[in-house]
């Protein structure tokens, strides 16, 4: 029993499921941490070692805030069993308003776009402007550039050019 991470992880499942009061000492700083009650540390802890489920466990565990950003980061990995688990958690204890979660649709879309960003990605392709775009979808110029800027950042470029470029390459849109 003196081996941290599985000490660690094992006293993770015994107080998930209600058997452990407290972490052992022995057990690694992030399980520590967060059966301790700082799930921020903890949180924090799991991202600088680069493990984003474990964090996403870790940022359940805190206020709302923090149990949205569980769930972005469950549904970006496709932990679609965890997230459910959560949302029902989440419901219980009281919150309103519960992320859906992505439409299968969209779950299914490799970078996680919408029907419409895709719609929006294609005449950002294209090289129309915002208002175009608007103009185009019947939609305001401010809602496209929600559209565009959500499309920027889960295609995780800076701007318009290297979004069209990735989508050139990625097959996201019909080739010209």
């Amino acid at each position: 029993m003196g081996e941290p991470w599985s000490t660690g992880e094992l006293a993770y499942w015994r107080w998930r499921a209600g058997e452990l009061m407290s972490a052992p000492e022995v057990a690694a700083s992030p399980y520590r941490r967060l059966l301790d009650g700082d799930w921020a540390g903890a949180a924090d802890e799991w991202r600088r070692l680069d493990c984003p489920y474990r964090r996403a466990e870790a940022l359940a565990c805190g206020d709302a805030e923090a149990a949205g950003e569980a769930l972005r980061i469950l549904d970006a990995l496709g932990a679609v069993r965890t997230a459910r688990r959560l949302r029902a958690e989440l419901r219980g204890r009281g919150l309103a308003r519960v992320p859906r979660g992505p439409r299968p649709a969209t779950a299914a879309n490799p970078p996680g776009l919408t029907a419409r960003q895709l719609e929006v990605l294609a005449l950002v392709v294209d090289g129309l402007s915002d208002a175009e775009i608007a103009a185009r979808l019947s939609l305001s110029a401010r809602t496209v550039g929600h559209h565009v800027s959500a499309v920027l950042g889960k295609l995780a470029v800076p701007n318009r050019g290297q979004a069209a470029a990735v989508a050139r390459r990625r097959g996201l849109v019909p080739p010209t």
